[in-house]
């Protein structure tokens, strides 16, 4: 592979860049995907795929096309070819509606990386891609108008997804980042991370991707 390589960065609201002071969005440069991609200085290509409300597997009637299971598989057709893939999802499927477990929601996310492993090579240029599954940043404590749509345990919830999603990784054979220890979304409303998160969990990520996921620069390799 010769040039950057292309990283689809597949998520929520996090990954969008909502901004918990007013809801707008973060700059490129402020998102963590836009911190990664300076930080690794060229040796990447950043896609971005967040959409606030993403959820893996659960529809919302009044909210629609925000299921993941429904929509990866033709985001990964139309981006190919990719070299890796990064996931960060999670958060909006510990809503109190569902009902949902962290090990349901890792046996759902299992399934989503089926979907994306199951994506056919019809180019040339296509080509299998790495992928990263990164435990969603930890709840601080949430305010309206998330407040009510999350149950009360929904911090210690998110926490729990970081060992399941770690074992899920293990057994097939993605890596696994936690996002959840580098950061907490501060109680502006709980959920959302401001700038200087965005830039621990890019400066973060781009270290982990350098040392475990990307191919070592030629002046390196020599």
């Amino acid at each position: 592979m010769s040039g950057p390589s292309r990283v689809l960065c597949f998520g929520t609201s996090n990954t969008w860049g909502s901004n918990p002071v007013d809801r707008s969005r973060h700059a490129a440069a402020v998102r963590w995907p836009g911190v990664m991609a300076a930080e690794l200085q060229g040796r990447i290509e950043i896609i971005e795929e967040g959409l606030r409300g993403r959820m893996i597997a659960f529809e919302e009637e009044a909210s629609p096309g925000r299921r993941a299971m429904d929509y990866l598989r033709p985001c990964l057709m139309s981006h190919q070819p990719l070299d890796m893939l990064i996931i960060e999802l999670g958060t909006n499927d510990i809503k109190r509606k569902f009902g949902a477990t962290p090990q349901s929601i890792a046996k759902n996310l299992e399934a989503l990386i089926e979907v994306a492993r199951g994506v056919p090579l019809t180019s040339p240029d296509d080509r299998q891609f790495e992928i990263v599954i990164v435990a969603p940043p930890g709840i601080g404590t949430l305010k309206a108008p998330f407040a009510p749509d999350f149950p009360d345990d929904a911090a210690a919830n998110a926490a729990a997804l970081a060992p399941e999603y770690k074992a899920l990784a293990a057994r097939t054979g993605c890596h696994f980042f936690d996002a959840g220890a580098i950061v907490t979304a501060p109680d502006t409303d709980g959920l959302h991370l401001e700038a200087a998160q965005h830039l621990t969990l890019g400066t973060a990520l781009a270290r982990f991707v350098a040392g475990t996921v990307l191919p070592a620069p030629l002046s390196a390799a020599r």
